[in-house]
């Protein structure tokens, strides 16, 4: 099982946290980790760190990967697709609006970072489900 230590891995980890498959789920339920280091106060918004997962049979949120939030999309790497798709799927999840999402990192990497620009009482919102 994975401890959280800030990022760091302890000896007796696994790749992956212990959760299930679905953790996040229409209801909104909140993730079975108390480790929130993928996220990061901004001064209008929050940082989300993310590790993305292009050609996956679909889009959706699987767990944390080496401190980052693990996201399959559907659309390949290529000339974009798969940072337009990832940028509409977290504004669904999210329930904002796609033009609160920006891409601040990782263009052509799979390890991103998004910023996403809300208040603060819609920031705590969003990172309750977290």
């Amino acid at each position: 099982m994975l401890v959280c230590t800030h990022g760091r891995r302890t000896e007796h980890s696994t790749k992956y946290l212990d959760m299930p498959r679905n953790f996040l789920n229409k209801s909104g339920a909140n993730l079975s980790t108390d480790c929130t280091n993928y996220f990061a106060t901004a001064p209008n918004g929050f940082f989300l760190y993310i590790h993305i997962v292009p050609n996956a049979s679909k889009n959706e949120i699987v767990g944390v990967y080496n401190g980052r939030l693990k996201v399959k999309i559907r659309k390949p790497a290529v000339d974009g697709k798969a940072n337009k798709e990832m940028i509409q799927f977290l504004a669904n999840v999210f329930d904002c609006p796609k033009s609160a999402l920006s891409l601040v990192r990782g263009e052509l990497s799979r390890k991103k970072t998004v910023l996403i620009s809300c208040n603060l009482e819609k920031q705590q919102r969003i990172t309750k489900k977290f």
